[in-house]
Parts: structure tokens; C-alpha cells; sequence
């Protein structure tokens, strides 16, 4: 397994991997279900992709997406770990 940073130009490579955890808080929410259908990765990376302090990282194994992080960081505040992602069998 590998880890390896991201660029903004790469984001697209943990679009499956993120999609998969939206349907998944879509399947499990019982108050947001309305923002989780619409929310698509475009929509979400958009808005990230206008951060200044942005960071991606991607696992890959045999050269597969397997897991995912991303954080920022906003001057008003700390840090914040936005999504973090692993395949699941």
C-alpha cells in the first residue's frame, strides 16, 4: 500500500471512494438525506478547490483508490479532517 499526496488536479481519482461514503450517510441519515442527495463530488470539490490551505491524500494499493483523507485549514480556526474514506469489501 501506498500513501501519497494529492493535488487539486488529482482530486478526481477518490471521486468512487467519496461517492460511496455519501450514499452511505444517505442510507444511514435520518435528518441530512436531503443534503446528501444533493451534494454531489463536483459540488463539494468546488468549494475546496477555492480553499488556499487544502491537502488530499490517497491510499492506493496495486494501484487502486483504497482510502482517502482531506483536510484544510482556515486562518479563523484549527485545522479541520473534512472526510476520510476507506474502501470497504
Amino acid at each position: 500500500m501506498n500513501i501519497r499526496a494529492i493535488s487539486k488536479d488529482e482530486i478526481s481519482s477518490i471521486k468512487t471512494l467519496w461517492e460511496n461514503l455519501s450514499a452511505n450517510h444517505l442510507s444511514r441519515s435520518t435528518h441530512f438525506r436531503d443534503h446528501f442527495s444533493r451534494f454531489t463530488f463536483e459540488k463539494r470539490m468546488e468549494g475546496l478547490k477555492k480553499r488556499d490551505r487544502f491537502i488530499a491524500y490517497a491510499a492506493e494499493d496495486n494501484g487502486e483508490s483504497v482510502g482517502y483523507c482531506i483536510a484544510t485549514v482556515e486562518w479563523s480556526c484549527w485545522g479541520n479532517r473534512l472526510s476520510v474514506r476507506e474502501r470497504t469489501t
